[in-house]
């Protein structure tokens, strides 16, 4: 019983750990590449890999990867590319809110910036 749950509880953590790295990775890659039409979609898609478990994310890795999807459609729109490519951030977004609205209820103050912030980013 309980031993099972402690066993989920860091399989858990380390996922989300794991989730945490790879946003932290494409910041990093964005940080250090130019931003043209090869480099945007590579950035794209593993954000997208990295938050594709929306059960894997937590308040901090959701809010990274709304920053980081705010991150890209700026750098994109200020560079010559094509804003069509953007279309890949969809589906973290669609992750980012499908946490949200599963995340177990809790009375912070932190919670109405969680959805001020995915506001944001649909906007």
């Amino acid at each position: 019983g309980s031993q099972w749950c402690e066993l989920r509880s860091v399989e858990l953590a380390l996922k989300q750990g794991m989730r945490k790295q790879a946003i932290d990775n494409v910041n990093y890659f964005m940080s250090q590449e130019y931003p043209d039409e090869f480099v945007i979609p590579g950035w794209i898609a593993a954000l997208a890999d990295a938050t594709k478990s929306a059960d894997e994310l937590n308040d901090e890795t959701m809010l990274g990867a709304l920053e980081t999807v705010n991150a890209i459609v700026q750098v994109t729109t200020e560079s010559s590319t094509s804003n069509d490519i953007l279309t890949g951030l969809f589906s973290v977004v669609d992750s980012a809110a499908l946490y949200l609205s599963n995340r177990p209820l809790k009375s912070t103050a932190g919670e109405h910036n969680l959805y001020f912030f995915l506001s944001k980013t649909l906007s």
